[in-house]
């Protein structure tokens, strides 16, 4: 079943359009400082590499399953499995 349309009338002045209007000069910001380095994510790719290839067969079906079911949700590094390796090597 498709989602339903809801149609709002747009009132005359509103609270809301102070939070969606755009920007003074003054209110700029300055951009956001690089999150983490690509050699800090190079870095732990290759250690999730490195955690899948000791995983069992059924282990690795039940990582496919939780990629599938939770989808941006699931986070390897997270899981207990990836942690207690992590913290063995």
């Amino acid at each position: 079943m498709p989602p339903k349309t809801i149609t709002v009338k747009p009132a005359k002045q509103s609270s809301i359009n102070l939070f969606f209007s755009k920007p003074t000069a003054a209110a700029k910001t300055p951009a956001p400082a690089q999150v983490a380095p690509a050699t800090l994510l190079e870095t732990q790719d290759s250690r999730v590499a490195a955690f899948m290839s000791t995983l069992s067969a059924n282990e690795q079906i039940a990582h496919k399953i939780a990629v599938e079911k939770l989808g941006t949700s699931y986070d390897i590094t997270r899981t207990h499995g990836f942690k207690n390796w992590s913290n063995r090597t």
